[in-house]
């Protein structure tokens, strides 16, 4: 995803905003997924009782990275979706289904279109489920939320002050090398090279 936005910023941005604006954009993106077990998951922490009642077959789960993992009822999803942010207004929403042939894959996409009516992104856009199981499971239905409009986090990028720990310099280049530097102020004819002592 990130390498697909970073195509057309190449074209627009100097490269030393490349990285800040990347930055920007990934701070912005959302990953969730509807899956039918959290038994295996790692990331968002799943609480010990839920857990516990994903062994017991028949329910789906709605996790969102850096958020909650929490059970998504088919006769009241709202109960869990009340408690997720709608997506952003310029939105676009990569999506994909779960490819499972079983009962449980048919469960999963239902549950997917709910939340999806419940995100309302501005564009959905269907791919292939590429590694469903980094949730814990094969049977998992993915959802991406990413900005369409690039144009707020180029100007982000450029009013980003870079810092030394940007580009981890000495392990690209060696001690001895010399190392990149900020000028102090853009309008300054400081040196872009400055050697490094230590």
């Amino acid at each position: 995803m990130l390498h697909e936005m970073a195509q057309p910023l190449m074209k627009a941005l100097p490269a030393r905003l490349i990285l800040p604006a990347l930055a920007v954009l990934e701070s912005q993106i959302r990953c969730l997924a509807v899956t039918p077990t959290v038994i295996d998951m790692n990331e968002p922490k799943v609480p010990l009782w839920l857990h516990a009642r994903s062994w017991i077959p028949g329910g789906t789960y709605l996790a969102e990275r850096g958020e909650r993992v929490r059970p998504l009822s088919a006769k009241k999803p709202e109960k869990a979706l009340q408690h997720v942010d709608v997506a952003e207004s310029s939105s676009i929403a990569l999506v994909a289904e779960s490819v499972s042939q079983k009962k449980r894959g048919a469960r999963v996409n239902v549950a997917l279109e709910k939340v999806l009516e419940h995100l309302a992104p501005k564009d959905i856009v269907y791919r292939p489920n590429q590694h469903p199981d980094w949730w814990g499971s094969k049977d998992t239905a993915q959802i991406v939320l990413a900005p369409s409009n690039l144009g707020a986090a180029a100007r982000q990028a450029i009013e980003a002050q870079p810092a030394a720990d940007d580009i981890p310099a000495r392990e690209l280049v060696g001690a001895t090398a010399p190392v990149l530097s900020a000028p102090v102020d853009e309008d300054s004819a400081e040196h872009d090279l400055q050697e490094d002592n230590g």
